[in-house]
């Protein structure tokens, strides 16, 4: 909840908006992330000794990816409430998600292909 003094936050999010699911939802891909960053530092031996103690930490990471989409489903849900109509709602997600997602598809799949001729012609074959 904003601090009644505080303007800006108030103007900031709708009245709906539970700014606690969200944190919690960022909060666990940020977990989701370190673990990520631990598992390839210690899968390539960077990982240093001194660390172990707190390896549990680091491994708990893999279970932000369960909190994170029970998060999205509840969130998911709410907005398709909101939508009253299932057609509406997969048109806005599609009008959401498909420009970035093509968007990336286009760069790889085009860039991809002729960095590799490149690197091919220089002699480095991955």
């Amino acid at each position: 909840m904003p601090v009644s003094g505080d303007s800006a936050v108030q103007g900031t999010y709708p009245k709906t908006l539970n700014r606690q699911i969200h944190g919690l939802r960022g909060f666990s891909a940020l977990a989701v992330f370190v673990f990520h960053v631990y598992g390839m530092a210690a899968l390539y031996g960077f990982w240093p000794s001194s660390l172990d103690t707190v390896r549990g930490f680091f491994v708990a990471g893999r279970h932000g990816v369960e909190i994170f989409f029970a998060i999205s489903g509840y969130l998911i849900t709410g907005s398709l409430i909101r939508h009253g109509n299932a057609r509406r709602f997969l048109i806005d997600r599609c009008i959401l998600i498909y420009p970035v997602f093509l968007t990336i598809h286009v760069i790889v799949f085009t860039l991809g292909p002729i960095i590799e001729h490149l690197l091919m012609l220089q002699g480095r074959v991955f």
